[in-house]
């Protein structure tokens, strides 16, 4: 493999080696409100109320499930719906999605 030199301020050094290595794991489970608002507000810095806000509006435009649920987790059904919806979500993120997990 070919040395790649980098500098950061006054120290030079080079790169010997990179190893890459793939790695499985699980899928994140759904967001509950208040580990969304959590995430929300060290990211974005928003508060709890600007979160709660945007889901629901998100909700009445029939694009997010009641923000307000404990489930924790995506039933059959709901798995069903993502699936026929798929491209019009597609639609809303600015990064490529890949189903990688069929229907039973």
């Amino acid at each position: 493999m070919q040395a790649k030199y980098v500098q950061k301020g006054s120290q030079d050094g080079f790169i010997k080696d990179v190893q890459k290595q793939g790695k499985k794991r699980s899928s994140p489970q759904p967001f509950s409100l208040s580990s969304l608002q959590s995430a929300m507000n060290k990211r974005y810095h928003a508060s709890a109320s600007q979160t709660l806000a945007a889901i629901q509006s998100l909700y009445e435009a029939k694009l997010l499930s009641y923000p307000r649920t404990d489930c924790a987790y995506i039933t059959d059904k709901e798995f069903e719906y993502l699936v026929a919806n798929l491209t019009k979500y597609l639609g809303l993120v600015s990064k490529q999605v890949a189903l990688t997990e069929s229907i039973k």
